[in-house]
């Protein structure tokens, strides 16, 4: 019988990677290729430096026009679309048979309703944490915290 191999994602809004964790009695690994940088710049960055303006529909006024939503908070989705559609290549070709996610609570937020079925499926657990620039030996100590609790 093959052994299970668990993808630990571990996410924030500008970095992630993948590692993997095959048997019970495993170590965390780097899974080649799946080390993710998102340029992650500042909303004063990404848009015009003056809104554009209009007239108030009573008198002379002008006012500007306030864009309909945060260009950076459209980044940080789009790098959840990214990972989502990586664990769904990932899953099509049988890397893992189960999945946990540990990223701050926005990322999982945004994660959330993109996953498709299948990768929800295989996900074990989330854990709201900040742990994407910490080393490997931190991520499998709270792994192990957590699963004796």
């Amino acid at each position: 019988m093959k052994s299970k191999t668990i993808w630990v994602m571990v996410a924030d809004a500008g970095h992630a990677r993948v590692l993997a964790k095959t048997g019970p009695k495993g170590h965390l690994a780097q899974v080649d290729g799946l080390d993710f940088e998102h340029p992650n710049p500042k909303s004063s960055d990404t848009v015009r430096d003056s809104l554009p303006r209009t007239f108030d529909s009573m008198g002379p006024g002008r006012h500007a026009i306030t864009p309909k939503s945060d260009p950076h908070r459209a980044e940080k989705r789009d790098f959840a679309k990214e990972l989502a559609h990586t664990l769904d290549r990932g899953l099509a070709a049988k890397a893992f048979d189960e999945l946990i996610i540990i990223a701050p609570p926005q990322m999982i937020g945004d994660l959330r309703p993109i996953l498709s079925d299948a990768v929800k499926s295989c996900l074990k657990q989330e854990l709201l944490l900040d742990l994407s620039k910490a080393p490997v030996s931190e991520i499998e100590r709270r792994l192990v915290e957590v699963e004796a609790e």
